[in-house]
């Protein structure tokens, strides 16, 4: 049966995100699990005036980051600039 992760399973997760130096905020956490296997998605706000490979890469930073605490997660991200 699939259900949220808890608290500190997305607390977690969220801190291994906004741990990167170039991500400035993790906007619409999903989190979920089903049997053994989790998935988290998350949009990651970054600097619009980085080059699409490095914002790339640091998706690739985070999801590697993410995987290497929980290795039976599915990781979706995507990234979002941050025009604040």
């Amino acid at each position: 049966m699939d259900r949220e992760l808890d608290d500190d399973l997305r607390n977690k997760i969220m801190d291994i995100a906004l741990s990167h130096p170039e991500v400035k905020a993790v906007e619409d956490l999903r989190t979920r699990s089903s049997g053994l296997q989790r998935f988290a998605q998350m949009e990651l706000v970054i600097d619009p005036a980085i080059s699409l490979d490095q914002a790339h890469k640091i998706t690739l930073d985070v999801e590697s980051e993410i995987l290497k605490q929980f290795p039976n997660c599915q990781v979706l991200i995507k990234g979002t600039p941050w025009e604040r």
